[in-house]
């Protein structure tokens, strides 16, 4: 593997939500009942019933409880989802993260202490099924 190559994943790993403009924000005393469909970033600390769509990426806090599936470039969870995750990219599961459903994404990080229940597949970096699913 070449070293730019390995770089580029330690910096995509490391992403932090203070480091990332949000264009969608859902705040943690709101609860949103529907889909959610968004051109950029979008964090939330809410409870959201429905799918989330983001042509860029999810961010999904501590407070958070989502009941929906959600599409995305990477997926970061914090809190809470009951539902699929289909990334073109990465998923991570922080520490207090719980998820409830099956995963596809290139590539899924699982910190100590995390919650997972489901299916994992990993795509293939030739592979375009979730950008299908995201179009």
């Amino acid at each position: 593997m070449a070293v730019n190559t390995m770089l580029r994943m330690l910096r995509k790993k490391n992403r932090s939500a203070s480091s990332v403009t949000f264009n969608t924000l859902i705040g943690k005393d709101t609860i949103f009942d529907g889909n959610i469909k968004c051109e950029g970033a979008i964090r939330i600390d809410g409870v959201v019933n429905g799918n989330i769509k983001s042509n860029d990426d999810i961010f999904i806090g501590e407070t958070a409880n989502i009941k929906g599936n959600l599409y995305a470039n990477s997926v970061y969870i914090s809190g809470t989802v009951e539902g699929n995750i289909y990334s073109k990219s990465t998923i991570r599961f922080f520490s207090s993260g719980h998820m409830y459903g099956d995963v596809e994404a290139f590539s899924i990080i699982t910190d100590e202490g995390a919650v997972f229940n489901g299916k994992c597949t990993t795509l293939a970096s030739d592979d375009n099924q979730s950008e299908a699913v995201l179009s």
